[in-house]
């Protein structure tokens, strides 16, 4: 799945995820965005960061962002 696929290509689309409704898609797609680390995610988890009330998808928001640090 898209999810899984660990190509940056699907950098915008786990990035319109982030936006979900749904807390366990955002989370799904920060954990996602974590195991690609492409810049490109950084200021659509930084929003995401700055907005989120559920402890998981922030935990999960926060290891992307730091993620995107180690490359």
């Amino acid at each position: 799945t898209l999810f899984r696929s660990g190509d940056p290509v699907a950098v915008p689309a786990l990035a319109e995820q982030l936006a979900s409704p749904n807390a366990l898609r955002r989370q799904g797609a920060a954990t996602a965005l974590a195991q690609i680390a492409d810049p490109a995610a950084r200021t659509p988890l930084l929003n995401l960061l700055l907005k989120e009330t559920h402890l998981q998808v922030a935990q999960a928001a926060m290891t992307a962002w730091l993620a995107l640090g180690a490359k």
